[in-house]
């Protein structure tokens, strides 16, 4: 019980720094199936490059459909996108990212992906229930503290 505070005050303390971010419950459903073979196999570090390749191509959508309930409610696709360019206008321009790193909080993956942007780097952290679907996301400054 202690752990899952130590989560929720690190996701109320991002979001009131102005990261994006949710999380809450697990959806009751998996729609998409890539989202499930994820979930099937636990290779969360795969589908965490392929959700930060596909907000760098502008592909929102294809992000947002892989969120929990909570998360399409709080960061839909617009303020997605939103989120990323001020993100970007703030830290850089996004160049490349590195191969995620996996740190295990309960039953939550968080998944830690390195970027490098114009002016520098920074990190995307994606956090996911064991259903494969997101719970977290957030756009860090370089050299962000460990989940």
């Amino acid at each position: 019980m202690k752990r899952a505070g130590s989560v929720l005050s690190l996701v109320l303390l991002v979001c009131a720094a102005g990261c994006s971010t949710a999380a809450n419950g697990p959806s009751p459903s998996t729609t998409e199936t890539a989202t499930a073979t994820v979930a099937a196999s636990g290779d969360f570090k795969a589908q965490a490059s392929a959700v930060v390749d596909e907000i760098a191509a502008g592909r929102y959508a294809d992000a947002e459909a892989k969120f929990d309930v909570t998360m399409k409610a709080r960061l839909p696709a617009a303020q997605l996108l939103d989120a990323w360019r001020t993100y970007q206008q703030t830290n850089g321009t996004y160049k490349s990212h590195g191969t995620p790193t996996e740190v295990l909080r309960g039953d939550i993956h968080v998944e830690r992906v390195p970027i490098t942007t114009s002016t520098g780097t920074g990190e995307v952290r994606i956090s996911y229930h064991p259903d494969g679907t997101i719970a977290g996301l957030f756009f860090l400054n370089a050299n962000p503290p460990a989940p």
